[in-house]
C-alpha cells in the first residue's frame, strides 16, 4: 500500500505520485477482477484492454456531441449506384482501418495480459477466459453501432429543405394565388 502523501511532495517528487496513482488503479483492478460480479469482471477486462475501450468511447463522444462529425454521413448523391458504391467503400474502410485494428489490440492486449498474469504470478491478476473472448467483439461491435448512431443523429439533424411553418406558408399562399387566379367565382379572370 503507497504511503499517503501531502499534495505539496507530489510537485517536488512525481515519480512518487505516479507510484502512488499505479498502485492505486492497480488495487482497483484486483478489487474488480477479486468481485464476483460478472459485470465488474467485465470491466476489468474493458480497463485492461483500455486503448481499445479509449478509442470506442471517444467515437461515441465524438459522434454525439459533435455536429460537424455527424455532418460527415450527410453524404448527398443524385444517383443510387453511386450513393451504395459510396457506402460500402466507406463500410469497407471502416472495418478495415478501424473495427479490426480495435478487435486485434483488444484480444492481444488481454491473451497477452494472461500470460504475463500466468508467468510472474506477481501483482498481476489474469482475466477470466469468458471475458476475454468476449470484450473484443463487444468493442468491435461497439464501433459498428457508434458508425449507426452518428448516422441516425446526421439524419435528425440535418435541415429539411421545408419545415412544417414554410408548409403552411406556402399552403396559404398557394390557396390565396389559387382564389386570385380563379376569381371569386371559381373562373378566371
Amino acid at each position: 500500500m503507497a504511503s499517503m502523501r501531502s499534495e505539496e511532495s507530489y510537485w517536488r517528487d512525481p515519480i512518487a505520485a505516479w507510484r502512488d496513482c499505479c498502485s492505486w488503479s492497480r488495487r482497483c483492478g484486483d478489487q474488480f477482477h477479486a468481485s464476483s460480479n460478472p459485470v465488474l469482471r467485465f470491466v476489468y477486462g474493458l480497463w485492461i484492454a483500455r486503448a481499445s475501450t479509449a478509442s470506442v468511447l471517444t467515437a461515441a463522444l465524438l459522434f454525439y456531441g459533435v455536429q460537424p462529425a455527424q455532418d460527415l454521413f450527410l453524404q448527398v448523391g443524385d444517383k443510387v449506384h453511386t450513393t451504395i458504391v459510396h457506402w460500402l467503400l466507406f463500410y469497407l474502410v471502416v472495418v478495415i482501418a478501424w473495427v479490426f485494428p480495435i478487435y486485434l489490440s483488444a484480444r492481444w492486449v488481454l491473451t497477452r495480459w494472461n500470460r504475463l498474469a500466468a508467468a510472474t504470478q506477481v501483482r498481476q491478476t489474469p482475466v477470466d477466459a469468458w471475458v476475454s473472448r468476449m470484450v473484443p467483439p463487444v468493442l468491435a461491435t461497439a464501433c459498428l453501432l457508434i458508425i449507426l448512431a452518428g448516422q441516425i443523429f446526421a439524419v435528425n439533424r440535418a435541415p429539411s429543405p421545408i419545415n412544417d411553418s414554410d408548409s403552411f406558408r406556402i399552403a396559404i399562399d398557394f390557396g390565396r394565388d389559387f382564389h386570385d387566379a380563379c376569381g371569386p367565382s371559381g373562373e378566371g379572370h
